[in-house]
C-alpha cells in the first residue's frame, strides 16, 4: 500500500496513487496528465496539461500544488455543473480516437508476391518511427528532449502469404519489424530512446495488388502510426499518425518513395 521512495509518500497500488488526502485518488499520466478522484464530493478532475521541459516531466513542488489546488476545488464542489454540449461534443470525438479497433485482414494476392525483397529510398522528411515525436521544430510532438532517429530514408520489404519483414533505416539508425499478414499481429521492438515506449504491435493488409496498409501501435499506450506503401510504377508511402494533441486527432504525410531494387 505504500511506496514512499517514488511516489512522494502518495501510496502507489494497481496502477493507482492514494492521495495523502483520502479516500482521494489519483490516476497519474504523463507529461502533466492526470486524473484526480474524489469519491466523497462525487467529482473527477482531469488535468491534460502538455508539459515540455527537462525531461518532459513536472517538479514535484509543482505536482503538490496541483494536487492541492484540486483536492479544494472538490471540499468548495457544490451543485453539479451544467452541461455543456460543446465540449462534450469534443471529448467524445478525441475519445473516439483512442478506441482500439479491430484491424482489416485479407489474404495476400498471388501479384503482390513479386513485390517482395524491394527496397526504396524515401525522399527527404522530418518524420520519426514514433508517432508523433519530432524535434522541437515541429508543432504537435511528446518527449521533444529525447535524441530521436529522425527522418525515415529507407525501407525494404519481405514477404509471404503470413508474415511480412520490414526494415526500416531512420537518422541512420536501422530498425526490423516482424509484421502479421494473417490478421494475428506480431511483437517487434523499437529501442529508439530510453524515454520512450519500445514494444510494438505490427499488423498489415493488402488493399489491393499493389497496395499494403501496415499498422504500428505501441503497446500499453494510445500511439500508432499507419505506413500505407503503393508499390507499383509510382511507388509512394503515407504515413498516418496518431497525434495527442492534434486538432483532428491524426497528421498524415505523403512521400515520394524510389525503388532501389
Amino acid at each position: 500500500e505504500e511506496n514512499n521512495k517514488d511516489d512522494g509518500g502518495q501510496g502507489y497500488g494497481y496502477q493507482v496513487w492514494i492521495s495523502h488526502t483520502k479516500p482521494n485518488y489519483i490516476f497519474w499520466g504523463a507529461h502533466g496528465q492526470y486524473i484526480l478522484c474524489m469519491p466523497e464530493s462525487d467529482m473527477c478532475v482531469s488535468l491534460t496539461q502538455f508539459v515540455d521541459g527537462p525531461g518532459g516531466d513536472v517538479k514535484p513542488e509543482n505536482e503538490l500544488k496541483i494536487f492541492e489546488l484540486a483536492w479544494e476545488l472538490g471540499r468548495k464542489a457544490g451543485e453539479a455543473l451544467p452541461e455543456d454540449p460543446e465540449t462534450l461534443a469534443k471529448l467524445t470525438r478525441r475519445m473516439s480516437h483512442l478506441a482500439l479497433e479491430r484491424k482489416p485482414s485479407a489474404p495476400v494476392p498471388n501479384e503482390s508476391l513479386k513485390y517482395s525483397g524491394t527496397k526504396y529510398a524515401i525522399e527527404e522528411n522530418g518524420l520519426s518511427v514514433i508517432p508523433s515525436c519530432y524535434g522541437t521544430d515541429r508543432r504537435y510532438g511528446i518527449c521533444v528532449t529525447s535524441k530521436l532517429p529522425v527522418c525515415i530514408s529507407e525501407m525494404g520489404f519481405k514477404f509471404d502469404k503470413v508474415e511480412m519483414s520490414i526494415h526500416v533505416v531512420a537518422g541512420g539508425r536501422e530498425f526490423d519489424l516482424a509484421v502479421g499478414l494473417d490478421g494475428i499481429a506480431r511483437v517487434s521492438e523499437l529501442n529508439v530512446a530510453h524515454d520512450l515506449p519500445s514494444r510494438v504491435l505490427c499488423q498489415a493488409v493488402w488493399l489491393d495488388d499493389d497496395t499494403c496498409r501496415i499498422f504500428v501501435r505501441y503497446i500499453e499506450t494510445c500511439y500508432e502510426t499507419v505506413w500505407t506503401m503503393r508499390f507499383g510504377d509510382d511507388p509512394r508511402l503515407t504515413i498516418k499518425e496518431f497525434a495527442l494533441f492534434s486538432p483532428d486527432g491524426w497528421i498524415t504525410t505523403e512521400l515520394k518513395a524510389e525503388r532501389k531494387q
